[in-house]
Protein backbone atom coordinates (compact mmCIF):
# COMPACT_ATOMS: atom_id res chain seq x y z
CA UNK A 1 0.00 0.00 0.00
CA UNK A 2 2.95 2.34 1.18
CA UNK A 3 4.55 1.65 -2.55
CA UNK A 4 1.31 1.96 -4.38
CA UNK A 5 0.80 5.40 -2.70
CA UNK A 6 3.92 6.59 -3.44
CA UNK A 7 3.86 5.45 -7.08
CA UNK A 8 0.46 7.69 -7.21
CA UNK A 9 2.21 10.68 -6.06
CA UNK A 10 5.07 10.52 -8.34
CA UNK A 11 2.24 9.70 -11.39
CA UNK A 12 0.51 13.14 -9.56
CA UNK A 13 3.84 15.18 -10.09
CA UNK A 14 4.43 13.99 -13.74
CA UNK A 15 1.50 14.76 -14.95
CA UNK A 16 1.35 18.32 -12.79
CA UNK A 17 1.42 21.17 -15.26
CA UNK A 18 1.58 24.73 -14.41
CA UNK A 19 -0.96 27.17 -15.60
CA UNK A 20 0.42 30.11 -16.43
CA UNK A 21 -1.18 33.99 -17.84
CA UNK A 22 1.11 36.03 -19.65
CA UNK A 23 0.00 39.71 -20.57
CA UNK A 24 2.01 42.31 -22.85
CA UNK A 25 3.19 45.24 -20.56
CA UNK A 26 4.36 47.80 -22.88
CA UNK A 27 2.52 50.27 -24.96
CA UNK A 28 1.67 48.72 -28.51
CA UNK A 29 4.08 50.69 -30.27
CA UNK A 30 7.25 50.02 -28.52
CA UNK A 31 10.96 48.71 -30.19
CA UNK A 32 11.10 46.68 -27.17
CA UNK A 33 8.16 45.31 -25.37
CA UNK A 34 7.98 42.90 -22.09
CA UNK A 35 5.49 40.24 -21.51
CA UNK A 36 4.86 39.02 -17.78
CA UNK A 37 4.11 35.15 -17.49
CA UNK A 38 2.52 34.90 -14.28
CA UNK A 39 1.69 31.39 -12.04
CA UNK A 40 -0.47 31.96 -9.30
CA UNK A 41 -0.26 35.55 -8.85
CA UNK A 42 3.99 35.35 -8.96
CA UNK A 43 6.15 36.24 -11.62
CA UNK A 44 7.69 33.28 -12.85
CA UNK A 45 9.21 34.40 -16.22
CA UNK A 46 9.40 37.55 -18.45
CA UNK A 47 9.89 37.94 -22.29
CA UNK A 48 11.47 40.74 -23.83
CA UNK A 49 10.61 42.12 -28.00
CA UNK A 50 12.89 43.98 -29.49
CA UNK A 51 12.11 45.17 -32.56
CA UNK A 52 9.60 47.44 -34.81
CA UNK A 53 8.33 47.47 -38.41
CA UNK A 54 11.43 45.44 -39.25
CA UNK A 55 12.44 41.95 -41.12
CA UNK A 56 13.40 40.73 -37.72
CA UNK A 57 11.94 40.05 -34.44
CA UNK A 58 13.77 38.77 -30.90
CA UNK A 59 11.96 37.28 -28.48
CA UNK A 60 14.57 37.06 -25.24
CA UNK A 61 13.14 35.09 -22.26
CA UNK A 62 14.16 35.34 -18.58
CA UNK A 63 13.71 34.48 -15.37
CA UNK A 64 11.68 36.19 -12.32
CA UNK A 65 15.65 37.32 -11.52
CA UNK A 66 16.90 38.51 -14.91
CA UNK A 67 19.16 35.46 -15.88
CA UNK A 68 18.84 34.73 -19.80
CA UNK A 69 17.06 31.45 -20.57
CA UNK A 70 16.28 31.50 -24.41
CA UNK A 71 16.13 33.50 -27.83
CA UNK A 72 13.41 33.29 -30.72
CA UNK A 73 14.41 34.71 -33.80
CA UNK A 74 12.32 34.92 -36.71
CA UNK A 75 13.63 33.66 -39.93
CA UNK A 76 13.63 36.77 -42.60
CA UNK A 77 13.00 34.92 -46.06
CA UNK A 78 9.70 33.48 -45.29
CA UNK A 79 6.03 34.48 -45.73
CA UNK A 80 6.14 35.52 -41.95
CA UNK A 81 7.62 38.99 -43.52
CA UNK A 82 3.90 39.68 -44.74
CA UNK A 83 1.96 37.60 -43.16
CA UNK A 84 2.38 37.12 -38.72
CA UNK A 85 0.35 33.69 -39.10
CA UNK A 86 3.55 32.64 -40.94
CA UNK A 87 6.10 33.64 -39.19
CA UNK A 88 8.73 31.38 -38.17
CA UNK A 89 11.02 31.18 -35.45
CA UNK A 90 14.25 29.18 -34.49
CA UNK A 91 15.00 29.10 -30.91
CA UNK A 92 18.56 29.12 -28.73
CA UNK A 93 19.32 28.57 -25.37
CA UNK A 94 21.57 30.69 -23.39
CA UNK A 95 24.77 28.89 -24.21
CA UNK A 96 23.19 29.21 -28.13
CA UNK A 97 22.27 26.19 -28.44
CA UNK A 98 19.27 25.24 -30.90
CA UNK A 99 16.12 23.67 -28.87
CA UNK A 100 13.82 24.34 -31.48
CA UNK A 101 11.59 25.87 -33.56
CA UNK A 102 7.97 27.66 -34.39
CA UNK A 103 6.94 27.57 -37.74
CA UNK A 104 3.79 28.16 -39.16
CA UNK A 105 1.59 25.92 -41.14
CA UNK A 106 0.49 27.49 -44.96
CA UNK A 107 -1.57 24.41 -45.78
CA UNK A 108 -3.96 24.24 -43.20
CA UNK A 109 -6.76 26.07 -42.87
CA UNK A 110 -7.16 29.05 -40.28
CA UNK A 111 -4.00 30.28 -38.07
CA UNK A 112 -2.11 26.73 -37.16
CA UNK A 113 1.81 26.29 -35.95
CA UNK A 114 4.05 23.81 -35.51
CA UNK A 115 6.72 22.88 -33.01
CA UNK A 116 9.89 21.38 -33.49
CA UNK A 117 12.69 19.77 -31.69
CA UNK A 118 16.20 20.21 -32.19
CA UNK A 119 16.00 17.37 -34.36
CA UNK A 120 13.76 18.85 -36.85
CA UNK A 121 11.01 16.43 -35.75
CA UNK A 122 7.37 18.04 -35.11
CA UNK A 123 6.27 17.49 -31.37
CA UNK A 124 3.09 19.44 -31.23
CA UNK A 125 0.84 22.30 -32.77
CA UNK A 126 -1.49 24.72 -32.24
CA UNK A 127 -4.53 25.64 -33.88
CA UNK A 128 -6.66 28.43 -33.70
CA UNK A 129 -9.70 26.89 -32.85
CA UNK A 130 -11.89 29.98 -31.97
CA UNK A 131 -10.99 33.55 -33.21
CA UNK A 132 -13.57 35.56 -31.20
CA UNK A 133 -12.96 38.23 -28.57
CA UNK A 134 -11.90 34.82 -26.53
CA UNK A 135 -9.83 33.57 -28.54
CA UNK A 136 -8.87 29.74 -28.01
CA UNK A 137 -5.58 28.03 -29.86
CA UNK A 138 -5.74 23.60 -28.84
CA UNK A 139 -2.36 22.73 -29.01
CA UNK A 140 -1.89 19.34 -30.04
CA UNK A 141 0.20 16.76 -30.00
CA UNK A 142 1.79 14.65 -33.35
CA UNK A 143 -1.15 12.05 -33.14
CA UNK A 144 -3.53 15.67 -33.11
CA UNK A 145 -4.68 14.85 -29.30
CA UNK A 146 -5.62 17.84 -27.66
CA UNK A 147 -2.79 18.39 -25.00
CA UNK A 148 -3.49 21.90 -23.71
CA UNK A 149 -5.49 25.11 -24.72
CA UNK A 150 -3.85 29.10 -24.91
CA UNK A 151 -7.29 30.70 -24.33
CA UNK A 152 -6.92 35.22 -24.98
CA UNK A 153 -8.82 37.53 -24.49
CA UNK A 154 -8.95 41.47 -25.21
CA UNK A 155 -7.81 44.08 -22.58
CA UNK A 156 -7.97 47.29 -24.14
CA UNK A 157 -5.45 47.72 -26.69
CA UNK A 158 -3.82 44.25 -25.29
CA UNK A 159 -4.55 40.82 -24.88
CA UNK A 160 -4.31 38.11 -21.69
CA UNK A 161 -3.06 34.29 -22.51
CA UNK A 162 -3.67 31.99 -20.39
CA UNK A 163 -2.22 28.57 -20.60
CA UNK A 164 -4.54 25.51 -19.65
CA UNK A 165 -2.57 22.25 -19.73
CA UNK A 166 -4.95 18.83 -19.97
CA UNK A 167 -2.02 16.25 -20.52
CA UNK A 168 1.77 16.55 -19.99
CA UNK A 169 3.23 18.38 -23.46
CA UNK A 170 6.27 17.09 -25.16
CA UNK A 171 7.17 21.12 -26.28
CA UNK A 172 10.05 22.71 -24.57
CA UNK A 173 8.50 25.04 -21.89
CA UNK A 174 10.87 28.14 -22.79
CA UNK A 175 9.27 27.31 -26.61
CA UNK A 176 6.26 27.52 -25.77
CA UNK A 177 6.36 30.83 -23.43
CA UNK A 178 7.77 32.78 -26.89
CA UNK A 179 5.44 31.82 -28.65
CA UNK A 180 3.02 33.11 -26.24
CA UNK A 181 4.79 36.26 -26.33
CA UNK A 182 4.48 36.37 -30.03
CA UNK A 183 1.07 35.31 -30.03
CA UNK A 184 0.12 38.31 -27.61
CA UNK A 185 2.45 40.69 -29.53
CA UNK A 186 0.75 40.15 -32.35
CA UNK A 187 -2.87 39.52 -31.08
CA UNK A 188 -4.71 41.45 -33.84
CA UNK A 189 -4.09 38.98 -36.01
CA UNK A 190 -5.60 35.99 -33.87
CA UNK A 191 -8.21 37.70 -31.57
CA UNK A 192 -11.57 39.42 -33.77
CA UNK A 193 -12.80 42.58 -31.94
CA UNK A 194 -16.21 41.91 -30.56
CA UNK A 195 -18.69 43.82 -33.16
CA UNK A 196 -20.60 46.91 -31.92
CA UNK A 197 -24.00 47.04 -33.14
CA UNK A 198 -25.07 50.67 -32.62
CA UNK A 199 -28.51 50.96 -32.54
CA UNK A 200 -30.57 54.26 -34.23
CA UNK A 201 -33.73 55.31 -32.48
CA UNK A 202 -36.88 55.48 -35.29
CA UNK A 203 -39.69 58.29 -35.02
CA UNK A 204 -42.91 56.36 -34.35
CA UNK A 205 -45.32 58.82 -36.08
Amino acid sequence: MKYLLILLSFTGLVHAEPTWVMTKCSAPLSYCVEFDCIQDAVLTAKVVRSGLFTPRYYYDLYSPEGTFLARGINRVFSLGLFIPSQMEFDIYDETNAYIGYIGGKFWTRGAAFGFGNPHGTEVGSALLSSDSDQAIFSILSPTNKVMATLNGMLSGDLSNWELDVKKPLDIDSRVLKIFTAFISDFHKCFIRKPEIYIITPTNNK
